[in-house]
């Protein structure tokens, strides 16, 4: 793959993502797709016990390829700058 094009949707506690192929087309279907969950939640104190944000992706045909768990610490601002750090 030469060139590529990376989308991503940030929330306020998701970071949504997809990478696309480049031809003289941009492909229909991600080659990546996943996102970040649960940025900012760990040590809220209106979600006791809430487990460290969650990356899950999958390849263009829908197969899971990975799922972890990402340790985020700081403020909510802080933790979703090292979920986007982590994911580029």
């Amino acid at each position: 793959m030469n060139e590529a094009l990376l989308v991503l949707n940030a929330g306020s506690s998701s970071i949504k993502f997809a990478l696309f192929q480049c031809t003289q087309q941009i492909a229909q279907r991600p080659l990546l797709a996943g996102q970040i969950d649960g940025i900012g939640m760990a040590g809220d104190k209106d979600a006791p016990g809430m487990p460290a944000a969650q990356l899950a992706a999958t390849d263009g045909a829908g197969k899971t390829l990975d799922k972890l768990d990402l340790l985020l610490a700081g403020t909510p601002e802080q933790q979703h700058r090292a979920a986007l750090e982590f994911l580029v």
